[in-house]
């Protein structure tokens, strides 16, 4: 079992359009990286008292049944203008049995998101363009100073910040299928 020690993440998401995506590709040397494809699974407990403590388990699927379960925890209290957490980490070695597990801890409401993903490590930031169902985002991660240095680097201090998770944002649109093909 592979373990990753808590992280305390740090991250803004931005909302983009299709010539940005075009333009921030070109300028990290994106171009001709190839999208990965990501499916992520989130669990939730049915009265919602997960949400209310700020406590967010999910499984990020590597393929083949594998994949990363996070445990990603916030602090309610904590006001900001970025997206922060703690981050828990170790590497599931069979999905469809964590899942089981989850349920059995309580975690038995689940949601299904996909996205498209190219990563960069650049300039003490990690940078992610996605590509959801829902939309085009650039996510940047890091210390709160090098996060606005890349934003303002990447021409982006104009755009809407959002300090949300996936799932949130989607259901703040009024998405339900936040898969691609339609359902979950």
């Amino acid at each position: 079992m592979k373990i990753k020690n808590m992280n305390q993440e740090i991250e803004i998401k931005l909302k983009i359009n299709k010539e940005e995506l075009d333009r921030i590709e070109r300028e990290l040397s994106l171009k001709n990286e190839i999208w990965h494809f990501e499916r992520t699974y989130g669990f939730f407990t049915p009265n919602g008292e997960s949400v209310k403590n700020g406590i967010f388990p999910r499984i990020k699927s590597t393929g083949n049944n594998e994949g990363w379960l996070d445990i990603k925890v916030k602090d309610i209290g904590l006001k900001t203008d970025y997206f922060e957490r703690k981050e828990y980490r170790i590497y599931a070695l069979d999905i469809k049995n964590t899942i089981i597990m989850l349920g059995i801890l309580g975690y038995s409401k689940m949601r299904i998101f996909e996205k498209f993903r190219k990563k960069i490590a650049y300039q003490k930031v990690e940078i992610c363009l996605d590509r959801l169902p829902f939309g085009l985002f650039v996510e940047i991660e890091g210390e709160k100073g090098n996060i606005e240095k890349m934003i303002n680097k990447l021409g982006l201090k104009n755009n809407e910040r959002i300090a949300k998770a996936y799932l949130k944002i989607a259901d703040e649109m009024g998405v339900n299928d936040t898969v691609f093909g339609g359902g979950e």
